[in-house]
């Protein structure tokens, strides 16, 4: 056999260190772990805020201005997925 204890133990390191460190509780979205616990209010607002950043402006204007997880998630969506501004 050609696959040395090395190669399957370089193998898994690189998957563990790959893998992000991404909880069975973590809100991720576009690839962005933005952590454990959050409202479905500052889910909304991240992807809001992302599909507005691309081009297809999103936002709950009701929430936005009551719900401060929404705004708070609609900032971080929008600056995660925004471009590189050169």
């Amino acid at each position: 056999m050609l696959i040395t204890k090395k190669a399957i133990g370089a193998a898994i390191l690189g998957a563990v260190l790959f893998s992000g460190c991404v909880g069975p509780n973590d809100f991720v979205y576009e690839g962005e772990n933005y952590g454990s616990k959050r409202t479905d209010s500052y889910k909304d607002g991240v992807i809001a805020g992302c599909k507005t950043a691309k081009g297809s402006y999103r936002k709950n204007h009701e929430k936005f201005n009551t719900i401060a997880d929404y705004q708070e998630g609609w900032f971080a969506g929008r600056r995660r997925c925004q471009g590189p501004i050169w």
